[in-house]
């Protein structure tokens, strides 16, 4: 009985073991991105104090965007984009925020649940809030509006 206990303790802290290194595996490229987007924000936008992390793919490209204050203690966003570092730096209180953008969205469609943000850059080098959304027939969608005006640019629907 007593090797049974053993052997039973052995195999569920292999298991605990194992799920931690795949958790920590499955993470990892996110939070690295995290980091290297943030280091990148502090020596070229001078960041100070990071706040918010967004990371944003479509065809054109990604972007990742770090959300802060800087040396001025003005609240900044900096978008990074991913394959040259370019980056814009925009002043947090000339954009739209997540709060506005929310009541715009559920004004406009209504989604059943909001998913998900994202802060990123469309065609034409306007920067966007994307908002990943589910509606009440189980469909997913996105809700794309422009991050310095409000405006709504486009929504993909049906997925």
């Amino acid at each position: 009985m007593k090797k049974l206990l053993i052997g039973i303790n052995f195999v569920l802290t292999a298991i605990i073991i194992f799920m931690i290194l795949m958790f920590n595996n499955a993470a990892s490229p996110y939070y690295h991105a995290k980091v290297e987007a943030t280091n990148f924000a502090r020596k070229h936008a001078n960041l100070v104090e990071q706040e918010d992390f967004y990371w944003y793919s479509d065809s054109e490209g990604s972007y990742l965007t770090v959300t802060g204050q800087n040396g001025d203690q003005a609240s900044i966003i900096v978008l990074i984009r991913q394959s040259d570092g370019a980056i814009m730096v925009l002043d947090q209180a000339e954009t739209v925020s997540q709060e506005a953008i929310t009541a715009q969205m559920i004004e406009d469609i209504a989604p059943a649940q909001i998913l998900n943000y994202r802060m990123g850059i469309i065609e034409q080098n306007i920067p966007i809030w994307e908002v990943t959304y589910k509606k009440s027939n189980g469909s997913l969608g996105y809700y794309i509006a422009s991050l310095e005006t409000g405006a709504w640019l486009r929504t993909i629907d049906g997925l």
